[in-house]
Formats: C-alpha cells, sequence, structure tokens
C-alpha cells in the first residue's frame, strides 16, 4: 500500500513542478549511459540546466554530476533514478525556499549547499521508503523498493520511515519516535530502513556487503563455465566520482570544482584480455597491464609527460578487488583501505602500501619497483609481497593506475584494479 501510496505521489509531484519548472542546478560531470528528463539518451553536456521535475537517470557505466544553484552536489552512480522535485530559493526569506529530491533507486552522494544550510528545513531527500533530513552535511544513500540505507561523511542526518507521521510531499527532517539520527565521526556505522520497519537504526558497516555504493560484485571466472561471460567493468570517472568513491571507503578527499578526464580505464570482459581487441574501449586507448582477473588501459599517451624530479604522493580515487578462492570457484568482493602510493620522479621508483579486507579475510600488499620512460612500472620480486603492474597518465603524470595480485593462501589469492590522482 505503502509503495502505491509512493507512485501516486511520483506522478502528482512530477505534474505538479514541471507545470511551473525553474532551473535547480546545472551538469557538471557526466560519464557513460547518462537520460536526463525526455532526453532519450541523447548526449548530455557540461552546463546543460537541469529544471525542477527532470529526472535524472544513469545505467551501467554512467555518473553524473550535479552542482544546483546554492552550490549543493549531486552525484548518482551507476543504475541509479533520482528526480529533483523542487530547488527554489529565497533569500529573502529561507523559510520559503523548497529542496526536495527523490531517490527511486541506486546511490547518490549528497553535499548540502548555502541555500540547505540557511534553511535545513527547507531541504529534503526522499526514497521509497525513507525521508532523511539535515544537519548541514555530506551523506551518501542507498536505496531500493524495500530498503534505504545512509553513512554520513561530515555533519548529520535525521531519517525517518515514510508513512502517517511523515509524508512524502513535505521538506525538512521528520523528527519524532519514528525518527533515527546520525552524526559524522564514527565512519563504521550507517543507518538503515527496512519497508514495513518500526524506525531507522543504527548498524555496524563493516561488512562490505551492507555499504551504500559497495563494491560490484566479482564476476565468474572465465576459466568456468564457457557459456557465461564477466559482466562488463570499465571505469571512466571524473575526480568528483573518485573523490565520491575515496569518501565511501573511508579516505579523506576533497572535492574539487573542476574534473580532470579520466586516463586511466581498467575491465574484466573476456574480450578485453586478449591482447589485441580494441572493439570494447574505443581506438584512443592503450593496453598497458593484464592479469588473469583483469585488464588495465591509458589514453592515447599524447597529452602524457613525465616530470624528471620530485618525490610525488598520490591518493587512491578507485578501486576493484575480491579475494578468488579456486577451489570453490567463489569471489569475495574487498574494500582497500590505508591506502599509500608514491613515485619518485627523480630515481624511477614508485611504492604502494595498503590493506584489503572482506569478510573474514585480509592481507597487506606491499610493493616496490621500476618506472619506464613510457610511464609503466613494474614491481621488484625481491622488495615487493605482490605482483604490482600499472602506468602512469596524464600532463606532469597526474593520474596513474595499476593491476596487483598475489597468493593469500594456496587455493585463495588477492586481485585488485586501483586509479589514484594527485
Amino acid at each position: 500500500m505503502r509503495q502505491l501510496a509512493f507512485l501516486i505521489f511520483i506522478c502528482f509531484a512530477f505534474f505538479q513542478v514541471t507545470a511551473f519548472a525553474d532551473v535547480a542546478g546545472e551538469i557538471t560531470f557526466a560519464s557513460g549511459e547518462v537520460r536526463i528528463g525526455k532526453s532519450n539518451g541523447k548526449s548530455v553536456d557540461i552546463g546543460t540546466k537541469i529544471n525542477e521535475g527532470e529526472a535524472l537517470e544513469t545505467g551501467a557505466d554512467g555518473h553524473l554530476h550535479i552542482k544546483f544553484i546554492d552550490g549543493g552536489i549531486l552525484i548518482l552512480r551507476p543504475s541509479t533514478t533520482s528526480v529533483v522535485e523542487n530547488y527554489s530559493l529565497n533569500s529573502a526569506d529561507p523559510s520559503q525556499s523548497r529542496m526536495r529530491i527523490m531517490v527511486l533507486h541506486g546511490t547518490v552522494r549528497s553535499i548540502t549547499g548555502a541555500g540547505a544550510k540557511a534553511a535545513p528545513r527547507q531541504f529534503r531527500l526522499n526514497t521509497p521508503v525513507a525521508a532523511l533530513g539535515v544537519r548541514g552535511t555530506d551523506f551518501m544513500v542507498y536505496t531500493d523498493q524495500q530498503t534505504t540505507r545512509a553513512l554520513v561523511t561530515s555533519g548529520g542526518i535525521v531519517m525517518a520511515l515514510l508513512g502517517d507521521t511523515c509524508s512524502a510531499l513535505g521538506v525538512g527532517p521528520c523528527e519524532g519516535q519514528r525518527s533515527t539520527e546520525l552524526f559524522a565521526g564514527n565512519s563504521q556505522l550507517m543507518l538503515q530502513v527496512n519497508a514495513g520497519g518500526i524506525k531507522p537504526e543504527i548498524i555496524n558497516r563493516h561488512d562490505p556487503a551492507l555499504q551504500p555504493d559497495a563494491p560490484t560484485k566479482a564476476s565468474p571466472d572465465s576459466s568456468g563455465d564457457s557459456a557465461s561471460k564477466p559482466t562488463a567493468q570499465i571505469y571512466a570517472t571524473s575526480i568528483e566520482s573518485r573523490a565520491a568513491d575515496a569518501v565511501v571507503r573511508g579516505i579523506e578527499s576533497r572535492l574539487p570544482e573542476t574534473a580532470e578526464p579520466s586516463r586511466i580505464k581498467w575491465g574484466r570482459w573476456e574480450k578485453l584480455l586478449e591482447p589485441n581487441n580494441t572493439e570494447e574501449i574505443g581506438e584512443n586507448w592503450t593496453r598497458t597491464a593484464a592479469n588473469a582477473k583483469f585488464a588495465l588501459f591509458r589514453e592515447n599517451p599524447s597529452s602524457f609527460t613525465m616530470p624528471h624530479e620530485g618525490n610525488v604522493s598520490f591518493r587512491l580515487a578507485n578501486q576493484e578487488s575480491f579475494f578468488f578462492n579456486a577451489s570453490l570457484n567463489q569471489s569475495t568482493p574487498a574494500i582497500i583501505e590505508n591506502a599509500k602510493f608514491s613515485v619518485d620522479f627523480a630515481a624511477r621508483t614508485f611504492a604502494t602500501d595498503f590493506t584489503m579486507r572482506a569478510e573474514n579475510l585480509s592481507t597487506e600488499i606491499k610493493a616496490k619497483g621500476g618506472l619506464f620512460p613510457d610511464g609503466r612500472f613494474v614491481s621488484n620480486v625481491v622488495s615487493s609481497n605482490a605482483s604490482v603492474r600499472g602506468v602512469l597518465a596524464g600532463p606532469g603524470a597526474s593520474q596513474a593506475g595499476f593491476l596487483f595480485h598475489r597468493p593469500v593462501t594456496p587455493n585463495v589469492t588477492a586481485y585488485g584494479a586501483t586509479s589514484w590522482v594527485r
């Protein structure tokens, strides 16, 4: 019954706001399959205006970033649908502002702008299950029709179950006995509420499977059933997208105003492991490294330049990793913590160190090695406990990416792909 009422509300709200639609913000980044309003899959450019009432949708490889008129930011991860129902500001009387965003399914990151900070009781993010109000906040939300989960990076949120005492037509936090607050400070905690529940609960998000925006489960090993092919997983995200990934994994990051195009991609498609294949990645990309699970590609190096001096530290921007049990033909998604990667351009060497963890499995990856003039780098077997192969990219070697693997037990191997930015 709640879902039917919610669908009726969607239709009503969409008609209501589109009748008098004003500009709510504009696109600052779009990648992969993205649809805006009635664009029907047409290309979406940076600077495209987003009106109140317009639907935002990303496909399996889509990333979309909206900057609102008050400086607030909404980042849509892949396979997400959202609607900017209202986003009108009244600087003379902030209490008359009205900011309401609906997330039908998927994962978003919301950073409140000046309008929401001035009038937090006029800001609301709804899902099919819950209403989320803010306390001047940077937060991440995952939702489907049954469950909503949220974690907080900065500030605090108030989550309440939608129902008789919390209408989807309202704005601001729904407070009372059926609401729960969560503030930043403990990165292990998150809020969760299920349809038909009593109130949101604070839970420990230690299990990667429970995280909003959890790493995608690894695809089946290509050595298994020949009839099944690994799932496509090409990452081409901006610094903003990768900063959002970093926040989810507990890494401090700062969201920049502009995005440098990603010059590193990796994939787990069966075809991508074929040495001469360019069909799925385009002619402007060159395969630079591969292992049993991943292939790594760099944009053709016309924009790449190598510094001749300096010791530079990079920060982790994106990763996909998992533990593969060969005896069970089973993969367990993982996260990366305490990530470090640096390059000594004068000595032409690199070093990396991080912990990879999933459920009851963990291992530390440590590697050092040499840097080639074309930007490729390879680990030294003597000074490394893992095999690492990667490449630098961009003007002044502003980006990096590498693949790694390490045997953990006789049956279990750690595999991963990472991208890094300065």
